[in-house]
């Protein structure tokens, strides 16, 4: 088995905010009706945000909304109109929340239940909340553009749940530098660091509540992420922010963060047929592919932000997967 703990026809997403980009992209006068036909999607689909079509396609809806309107922007631009009435059941759960931190973790925890492609990941640093967007389908091959609108979305649930003046302080995308970086600046900010190796916003943690920063930085942020997606997606979204951080993944350090010992996690990994150190080459693979197709970073950019000492060392890794260097990922987008 791969180490994507759930089948690909399985991966689903709800419609959600999916409504709102096809008003945008009718504000912009695109033929809905042919868009949709061309993208394989059915219009009533989209009468119902708790309608579900494939991960994979709702990834390839928001980039082709982009390549329709040419306008880079349109993902983040619905996200900041979208809010809780597009959460369906989980925006009912949030509210209920005794605190804005507190809101936070029920949705990380409803994307690690949800059979999808990605997760919602929070993370506490220097008085800061980073909320990170991870792609763990090894299928998706550009996830830019949803990221930006996942995270936008985040924005504006995070304006309703604290007001008009609660705002990111930095966002992360992994898309390349816009011509027009307006439509990004109104959904996010200012502070905007594009091709990225990593999707995030991040907050002062003054917007969790008020609440104590020694309570923020508390055990939900180091509770073992072993959840109902399974065990294999749990290391690789581990292996994807290890690398991600500029480190490589190591057996013991994610063992210890899912709360087990290295000799458990060998185990049950040997139980699903895999190994730690396939996993490992996965989810380094799947970043390099999605940062190759997204950004202008270069191949020794992306090497050293996956961990890499040297560019030759991820040449060769990526040869042996791909059975190609990775500067030809780009030329082959291109043909």
């Amino acid at each position: 088995m791969s180490a994507n703990a759930c089948p690909i026809e399985q991966r689903q997403s709800r419609i959600g905010a999916g409504i709102l980009l096809l008003q945008r992209l009718a504000e912009r006068r695109v033929n809905l009706a042919s868009f949709l036909a061309y993208n394989g999607l059915d219009a009533a689909l989209f009468e119902d945000p708790d309608n579900t079509i494939p991960f994979a396609k709702n990834v390839q809806l928001y980039k082709a909304a982009a390549q329709a309107t040419g306008c880079d922007g349109i993902a983040a631009l619905t996200g900041l109109s979208a809010g809780f009435s597009q959460l369906g059941p989980l925006g009912v759960e949030m509210r209920k929340a005794a605190s804005v931190f507190a809101a936070l973790k029920i949705a990380e925890n409803a994307f690690c239940l949800q059979a999808s492609g990605a997760k919602l990941i929070i993370t506490a640093a220097n008085d800061a909340i980073d909320i990170n967007y991870i792609i763990i389908d090894s299928n998706i091959t550009t996830a830019g553009h949803i990221s930006s609108g996942v995270l936008s979305y985040v924005c504006s649930v995070m304006i309703e749940m604290c007001g008009p003046k609660c705002r990111p302080i930095f966002v992360a995308l992994p898309l390349k530098a816009p011509l027009d970086k307006g439509p990004f600046i109104e959904a996010f900010c200012k502070n905007i660091q594009f091709n990225s190796h990593r999707a995030l916003v991040r907050f002062d943690a003054k917007w969790m509540n008020r609440a104590p920063i020694n309570l923020i930085l508390g055990p939900n942020l180091t509770a073992p992420f072993v959840c109902d997606d399974g065990l294999l997606a749990a290391v690789k979204i581990k292996c994807i922010q290890t690398s991600l951080a500029g480190s490589l993944p190591t057996i013991p350090v994610i063992a210890k963060t899912l709360g087990l010992s290295e000799r458990t996690l060998s185990r049950r990994l040997g139980e699903f047929g895999t190994n730690f150190q396939d996993i490992r080459q996965v989810s380094a693979f799947d970043a390099s592919i999605q940062l190759l197709n997204d950004t202008d970073l270069s191949v020794t950019n992306i090497a050293l932000a996956l961990g890499y000492s040297e560019v030759a060392a991820f040449t060769r890794a990526f040869r042996l997967w791909a059975g190609y260097p990775p500067n030809e990922v780009r030329q082959r987008s291109q043909i």
